[in-house]
């Protein structure tokens, strides 16, 4: 790429505040790169990552659930590097899930002014 084309970029980097400068300069070593992803990659915080059925079972729903939200977006699948098949799901992404789905099950009480039964 162009000295001139990188400098152009690295200028409107620096010019976003959205951008996080540790994304910013990793955004320019890899177009310094030619495009070429880098062999080292940093991971900052390490996410745990939950079985399917394991996550059908902190649900109380079947395989086939879990797999429909994830299908949906609702939870990320995790497949580990030249494997085609997930070997779970982002147990961030399902606890988030669980509090939303308690948060609706507490006002629906609310409203009700009845308790659900369990």
């Amino acid at each position: 790429m162009n000295t001139q084309t990188l400098a152009g970029i690295a200028a409107l980097i620096r010019a976003d505040p959205t951008v996080d400068t540790r994304e910013g300069a990793r955004l320019l070593a890899f177009l310094r790169q030619g495009g070429s992803p880098t062999t080292q990659q940093v991971v900052t915080s390490p996410q745990r990552v939950i079985q399917r059925a394991e996550a059908a079972r902190l649900l109380d729903r079947s395989l086939r659930y879990v797999d429909g939200i994830a299908r949906r977006g609702l939870v990320r699948r995790v497949k580990m590097p030249g494997h085609k098949r997930a070997m779970g799901v982002r147990a961030d992404d399902l606890n988030t899930l669980i509090e939303a789905s308690t948060v609706r099950v507490d006002a629906a009480q609310n409203a009700e002014g009845t308790k659900l039964p369990n």
